[in-house]
């Protein structure tokens, strides 16, 4: 079952960009005010606050995401830097995009967050998509964000937070089969 939310025209460009500014500013860990854009489900401070969940060893979200090609995974749309870890416990990697500023891809892997972050997005006037055969469940936020709830109900988040200072966005179509790839690889490891 596939549900979709409403798809404004300027609403990824402008979640892109709020995403980045609210990434940036998440140092502090206190969610801003507003709420209308996908804040990337936490990534950010999720990935630094994640904790060591699954087997998947130290360097075992950075690992998953060096094993794609992420240029093809994102229809050749998107060159990227070298994955690196954030966390110190190998739960939390970026890669930077180039053309682009914010955090970029960001891969994590947390526990506690998927149904908070689950139900904060189904009751916003935001996109949201479940995503089937991904994990237990799966949903993708604004066109950006995409959340898997694995069986130990740990979670694993991959998005793109990233202003594109050149060029626009990637069709929506692009970031999502680019997303599921990756998170496909991370949910692998686990």
């Amino acid at each position: 079952m596939t549900r979709t939310g409403r798809r404004p025209a300027a609403l990824v460009t402008a979640a892109l960009v709020t995403t980045a500014l609210l990434l940036a500013a998440c140092g502090g860990g206190s969610d801003p005010a507003g709420g209308n854009a996908a804040d990337g489900g936490g990534a950010a401070a999720a990935a630094q606050d994640a904790g060591s969940t699954g087997d998947g060893g130290a360097d075992a979200v950075c690992a998953a995401v060096e094993s794609v090609d992420l240029s093809a995974a994102f229809g050749g749309t998107l060159t990227f830097g070298a994955p690196q870890d954030v966390t110190g416990t190998g739960r939390g990697c970026v890669a930077a995009v180039e053309g682009s500023e914010g955090e970029g891809l960001i891969a994590t892997v947390t526990t506690g967050d998927y149904y908070r972050e689950k139900a904060k997005y189904e009751k916003q006037d935001v996109p949201f998509e479940w995503i089937d055969g991904l994990g237990e469940e799966a949903f993708l936020v604004n066109e950006a964000d995409l959340n898997v709830l694995l069986a130990d109900d740990s979670a694993v988040n991959v998005a793109i937070s990233a202003f594109f200072t050149s060029g626009s966005p990637p069709d929506p179509a692009v970031l999502r089969a680019g997303l599921v790839t990756v998170a496909d690889a991370v949910v692998a490891a686990q």
